[in-house]
């Protein structure tokens, strides 16, 4: 059937996964013994009314049968009703939204970074198997990928922001997205909602830099969570394909290593890599929770961790459904990818 049969089989398996996580979330929310769903929609301190709340409780539906529930929520999430945050004082799915740009620029940023540098080090420890290259390469990749993400990036901000500031070195910014005086200064006209793009877009280089300088940190951070596995991958994936008989056959016709690497050997060993880095992009799109809260990123990350701190399960339901959303449409995206990387891949 091809690709495009093959995506849309995939698109119908989307909904298959997201009917069964809002199962899941709706029992989380609804079916758990003990928990009034009310208390969501409730804000902690401010009194209501017994009949007040038996009209509230009308109004969601919560006086029907949970099989009666489920289908009218459902329905709302259908509508874009995914409930009200009392965190974020507006409805979730505009929440999710408004921060979403702000969360694909740094898991965007934090798997190039990974890929740019794990590429050329798997390559490296590859062409240079069982040597000091290939051990440096191994050990440094596996200690930074056993360091505490949070912790980390506490000791980047104590080094790059507080010390370089203590002893006259440019320091780079330890908290948000921008510089609030650059904000006041240089105002940005919003196109896309990310700052790197916008700024460019509309030329204003004063913010493109402070947005720049504010995101290496948090970026280098959330790039150690996939830095070590796409090491491993396209090392071994380097080696298998340095085996190949055609590899042997261009090195015995006297071609460059550089040619044989490039031409040959790499678009056959990076397709690997494209599902370690598609399903990290995945991964961080949702789970840049302690990242986002360590440099206080605006993203969706620190928001679902406000909400969990506030307890507003409202907001946290809503996240689980819209990571899950991201999380079946990178996979699709990384799959559809293959065909155009490596032309032996047939859907």
């Amino acid at each position: 059937m091809g690709l495009l049969g093959y995506t849309v089989r995939r698109l119908a398996g989307l909904g298959l996964v997201l009917l069964g996580v809002s199962i899941l979330v709706f029992v989380l929310l609804r079916g758990m013994p003990g928990v009034d769903p009310l208390s969501a929609y409730i804000t902690p301190g401010l009194p209501m009314s017994p009949e007040a709340l038996k009209g509230l409780r009308d109004e969601l539906h919560l006086d029907q049968p949970l099989p009666l529930q489920y289908v009218y929520y459902v329905a709302d999430l259908l509508r874009g009703d995914w409930g009200y945050s009392r965190t974020a004082a507006q409805l979730v799915i505009s929440a999710l939204i408004d921060r979403l740009p702000a969360t694909v620029e740094l898991a965007v940023s934090a798997v190039l970074l990974s890929t740019a540098i794990g590429v050329p080090a798997g390559i490296i420890a590859a062409l240079r198997r069982d040597r000091a290259p290939d051990i440096v390469v191994r050990v440094v990749s596996i200690t930074g990928i056993s360091f505490p993400v949070f912790w980390l990036g506490i000791l980047l901000q104590l080094v790059f922001f507080y010390y370089a500031g203590q002893l006259g070195l440019p320091a780079l910014p330890s908290r948000g997205r921008v510089d609030d005086l650059v904000a006041l200064q240089y105002p940005l006209s919003p196109i896309t909602g990310f700052f790197l793009i916008d700024s460019l877009l509309t030329g204003n280089l004063a913010f493109f830099a402070s947005a720049l300088a504010h995101l290496v940190l948090p970026a280098f951070t959330l790039s150690l969570i996939g830095l070590a596995t796409i090491v491993r991958i396209m090392r071994a994936s380097m080696l298998e394909v340095l085996r190949q008989d055609y590899i042997l056959l261009a090195r015995s016709k006297g071609l460059p290593l550089r040619t044989v690497l490039l031409r040959h050997a790499l678009r056959n060993a990076i397709t690997p890599v494209l599902t370690t880095a598609g399903t990290t992009l995945g991964i961080l799109l949702g789970g840049a929770v302690v990242v986002e809260t360590v440099f206080s990123w605006p993203g969706i990350g620190r928001l679902a961790a406000q909400g969990i701190l506030n307890n507003d399960s409202v907001l946290v339901v809503g996240f689980a459904l819209f990571v899950a959303t991201m999380m079946v449409l990178v996979n699709l995206a990384v799959d559809i990818l293959y065909a155009v990387v490596d032309p032996r891949v047939r859907y």
